[in-house]
């Protein structure tokens, strides 16, 4: 039996060095949405009947945003992050794929095994933009069925509905 392949590691300083810049990286982005984009979200979801976006009512950008937004746009980062590697690890039927350095000793796999991973992520990012199709017929059914009449009108401007 061959002795077991493993793949190349960066080494302890590149180890360090990306570690901190995925940690920054993360602190700001939950930064931003923990002070801009959650308290406005909260703000624009009180009062969506209220707004328009571009002509479309506050309330249907706000399903479609939940529903359809949200999975596509997950699918599109996984897609752009981990595609490329899924698809180098189907062609050479090896995991993790040839040139690709790795955090810690990480053993080689090859053949139908390596293959599973890659299509396992392919089928993981097809899932998500599944949740995209989904969701599209979920508000489309939610949308028909809201009622305005069971809104709070009081709460927008008096006569008028502002631009969101």
């Amino acid at each position: 039996m061959n002795a077991p392949e493993f793949a190349e590691e960066y080494t302890p300083s590149e180890r360090r060095r990306l570690i901190g810049l995925y940690i920054v990286v993360v602190l700001l982005l939950a930064g931003i949405l923990q002070l801009f984009l959650l308290p406005w979200l909260r703000g624009f979801a009180s009062t969506s009947h209220c707004h328009e976006v571009m002509g479309v009512p506050g309330t249907t950008v706000l399903l479609y945003g939940l529903f359809v937004g949200i999975p596509l746009l997950s699918g599109v980062v996984a897609g752009i992050l981990l595609l490329p590697s899924a698809i180098q690890s189907i062609a050479t039927r090896r995991f993790p794929p040839p040139g690709t350095r790795v955090f810690r000793r990480t053993q080689i796999t090859k053949g139908w095994r390596a293959a599973a991973r890659g299509y396992a992520t392919c089928a993981a990012i097809l899932f998500l933009f599944g949740m995209a199709v989904w969701g599209y017929f979920q508000a489309s059914e939610l949308e028909g069925g809201f009622l305005e009449s069971n809104l709070d009108m009081g709460q927008c401007v008096a006569g008028s509905k502002s631009e969101g």
